[in-house]
């Protein structure tokens, strides 16, 4: 039992305990708050196996800062405030729970307010806190009531929480607002108010910019890093491969180190003297020290017996574990971010440019009897979005017709204008005077590209209010692009294509590239992503297109074989089994006969198509059927088109293509008719072009406005040449085989000598014995062949006297050949 002493000196020591504990949190706490990092581990951000934590108190103020900043944004830090309140005592008459609602009204009604301000940082400046309260109270008390109930909740917490605080702060603020603002606010006009508002949301957007240029350099420098170190563990496993092949293996007496005779007096009788070597390289087992040769006996000087012991070979270094590969090493490294030009600064727009531009917009529509205001303005890098609210009455087909009216009131090139949704507003896309030039790199050093885990992320620019736009093609999962010569298209698709280079190895990646032009695409050849030479001949990409096709079934077959429904489960579930999975014995199929006893991780592949016009134009039917298939199936088995044209008209973008292409860009068209046969809208008509595009997302019902990086061919050949230096092209052995191929009967597979391509011819036999009936459209649709080629096959098994001729509609041909 306790002495009433020691209870004494527990209650004395226990309140400072508290005390002692509470103020190293609050320390704690404070120095993880200020040397917060975005890029440190946390509840909301995981690392990327490189754990660099710039926080003072390591992880656990990584995950503390986060989780406060997230939670309460700037208000933050209050909370070591409080916990020193709850910790200190108090001498204050008001009571303790009135002092903690206080508190939480004093977080609140910060966190409320600040929740209009643009973020800067890398969290929400009021935090969740305020995302949750804010739209509350403003659905209630609208925002001018928001803001008026919140500073009235402020004072009133502040009161309570230190009176003397409140009546210090409330005596400074009614002095300094009486000496240096109140004669300034007598004279000062509304537009002098809006100009101020306006000013002060340009150094919020100015400090956004500066803190999201300083975090993507902060990544970059931190992937630089981790791409030497890759390098640098890349080149020593060469070298040391390279020196183990190259240097014939030594023989023991020059490796062995001088070991000391031992000498004994006394040999044991039962002293072993053989020694047996199993010196196996790359042998299993036991590992025990292998020894080189039988012990040594001799006699040394004094007459005594010397015995040499055998000598005990040092053991290597093991050699780096490599993935086994099939036919080559491939370098696994990625290109860096340093091969391209550095972005410049862009300029500000003046806030008189878009003062006058608001004012000219109001007067023109209202020449026009269209009354409204102009509620907000979003400028961007290559136009600026103003807000027109039309007043009750007016619609907003008039409004619409007022295009070129207001582009020559504005001495403009052309604008755009369209409402815009949720809002009660009529979008007015006005080009800036001096435009900003949105370059590759600048794109790709963005957090929604490095954040990115898809292969397949393509940098496509920037939207209409200047922040950073990345799709993934996996997720489109086919793309359409459209527009006229000059419009920026072929700097876009080389852009897409740098950008998967950028993230994926060709073991991961391949392409095959389609060029009409014989000139934009040529910049590629030899780079280790390509599944082909690049195809210029129209011949060729009809057969190519065909292969794909074929290559898309097989594809299918391997995942039914695994039982996983897309590409990518198919490669996790093979890499779980260490790169290659053994199939069981199989189970005679006849229409798989020549199935795979292993299987391998399948690449991703992108059909990239230059000019489909010309494309068309050659081969209508079987390119339009071999494009329909691929986008209506190749998604989950990883294939995927890219599809350009500068012709986007009716006769060349069919609606077989339209229907199963639903991701669409357009750039400048020449008219309405082409805009909507591309995008079923208008407005391309009148981009700016050199970049200026209108983007259709998958599942969206209106086109967005992007502007395309610019990327120079300098900027490209570096990255072609990087590429080169680290590996050569692994062809496809099938697909180099159809591009060769001619056209005839006999390569066809159809003629009476047609070498491999005659397996087709009894394929179809088969077929046709099999299902006891013949017909073209039954070996199109059982062989995947074009109705061209299928009818070949008929006429030549009814020369041969294999089935019947045609009798008429209704009637099948006759079988003569049995199974």
């Amino acid at each position: 039992m306790a002495t009433p002493g020691k209870k004494h000196l527990g209650s004395l020591a226990w309140p400072w305990i508290t005390r002692l504990s509470g103020l190293a949190f609050v320390l704690i706490l404070i120095f993880s708050l200020a040397s917060f990092n975005p890029n440190d581990p946390s509840f909301f951000n995981t690392s990327n196996g490189i754990e660099v934590i710039h926080n003072l108190c390591g992880k656990l103020g990584s995950y503390l800062a986060s989780l406060f900043y997230t939670g309460f944004g700037l208000m933050a830090w209050l909370i070591p405030g409080w916990v020193l309140w709850e910790i200190w005592p108090d001498s204050s008459e008001a009571p303790r729970w009135a002092k903690r609602l206080a508190w939480l009204g004093l977080i609140a009604s910060l966190s409320a307010m600040w929740s209009f301000a643009p973020q800067i940082f890398s969290f929400r400046m009021g935090g969740f806190l305020g995302a949750l309260v804010q739209p509350w109270l403003q659905s209630w008390f609208g925002t001018t009531g928001l803001y008026v109930l919140c500073l009235a909740l402020f004072a009133i917490s502040l009161l309570i929480v230190s009176p003397a605080l409140a009546t210090w702060l409330g005596t400074r603020l009614a002095t300094w607002a009486e000496k240096y603002w109140w004669p300034k606010l007598q004279t000062l006009p509304l537009r002098g108010l809006r100009n101020l508002w306006a000013q002060l949301v340009s150094f919020f957007n100015f400090v956004r910019r500066k803190r999201e240029e300083a975090t993507a350099r902060m990544n970059a420098q931190s992937r630089i890093s981790f791409d030497e170190q890759r390098e640098a563990l890349e080149r020593a496993q060469k070298a040391h491969e390279e020196s183990r092949k190259s240097t014939p293996p030594s023989s023991p007496q020059d490796i062995l180190p001088e070991i000391h005779s031992i000498n004994l007096d006394a040999p044991s009788p039962s002293t072993p003297t053989e020694f047996k070597s199993d010196l196996l390289l790359g042998a299993t087992g036991p590992q025990e020290e292998p020894y080189l040769e039988e012990a040594q006996t001799g006699t040394d000087g004094q007459g005594r017996t010397v015995v040499q012991p055998p000598l005990p070979i040092p053991s290597l270094p093991e050699p780096l574990k490599i993935k086994k590969e099939a036919k080559k090493t491939i370098n696994r490294s990625l290109p860096s971010k340093d091969l391209f030009d550095q972005p410049l600064k862009p300029e500000k727009m003046d806030l008189s440019v878009i003062r006058n531009t608001q004012e000219a917009i109001l007067q023109k529509l209202l020449e026009f009897k269209i009354s409204g205001q102009v509620i907000g303005n979003r400028p961007g890098p290559i136009v600026t979005v103003y807000e027109f609210q039309p007043d009750p009455g007016i619609p907003l087909s008039k409004i619409l017709n007022m295009e070129e009216d207001l582009a020559m009131a504005l001495q403009a090139e052309a604008i755009r204008m369209d409402r815009i949704s949720g809002k009660n507003a009529v979008g007015i896309e006005v080009p800036n005077p001096r435009r900003d030039l949105i370059v590759f790199r600048e794109i790709i050093e963005s957090d929604a590209f490095q954040q990115s885990k898809s292969l397949l992320t393509m940098a496509l620019g920037k939207d209409i209010s200047g922040s950073p736009l990345v799709m993934d093609l996996a997720r489109m999962p086919h793309l359409l692009i459209g527009g006229s010569t000059g419009s920026g298209k072929s700097v876009a698709v080389n852009a897409m294509i740098c950008s998967i280079l950028l993230r994926a190895t060709s073991d991961q990646v391949k392409l095959i590239l389609i060029d009409p032009k014989m000139v934009e695409m040529g910049i590629y050849e030899d780079i280790p992503h390509l599944w082909s030479p690049v195809v210029t001949d129209m011949k060729e990409a009809g057969r190519v297109l065909r292969w794909v096709v074929t290559q898309m079934e097989e594809r299918y077959k391997r995942l039914a074989l695994l039982s996983v429904r897309n590409l990518e489960q198919y490669n996790e579930k093979i890499e779980k089994h260490g790169g290659t999975f053994t199939l069981p014995d199989p189970t005679p199929n006849p229409k798989w006969a020549d199935r795979p006893a292993t299987l391998e991780p399948l690449p991703y592949v992108v059909v990239v198509i230059d000019e489909l016009a010309d494309l068309i134009m050659v081969a209508r039917t079987e390119v339009e059927d071999s494009i329909a298939r691929i986008a209506q199936k190749a998604r989950a088995v990883g294939i995927h088109l890219i599809l350009a044209t500068q012709r986007p008209s009716v006769d060349i973008l069919t609606g077989v293509i339209k229907a199963n292409l639903p991701s669409r860009l357009s750039y400048r068209v020449s008219t309405k008719i082409d805009s909507r046969t591309i995008l079923d809208c208008s407005g391309a008509e009148n981009l700016l072009g050199q970049g200026d595009g209108l983007f259709l997302a998958p599942g969206a019902a209106r086109p967005s406005r992007i502007h395309a990086p610019f990327l120079t061919e300098t900027e490209t050949l570096r990255l072609v040449d990087w590429l080169k230096d680290r590996g050569r092209p692994d062809y496809n052995e099938q697909l180099i085989k159809v591009i060769e191929t001619d056209e005839s009967e006999e390569a066809m597979g159809i003629g009476p000598d047609s070498g491999s391509g005659g397996d087709i011819y009894q394929k179809a036999i088969e077929v046709v014995v099999r299902e006891g009936k013949a017909s073209t459209s039954l070996l199109q649709r059982k062989l995947g062949l074009g109705y061209g080629r299928a009818a070949r096959i008929i006429d030549r098994m009814e020369n041969e006297g294999i089935i019947g001729p045609d009798r008429g509609v209704g009637k099948p041909r006759e079988i003569f050949r049995q199974a």
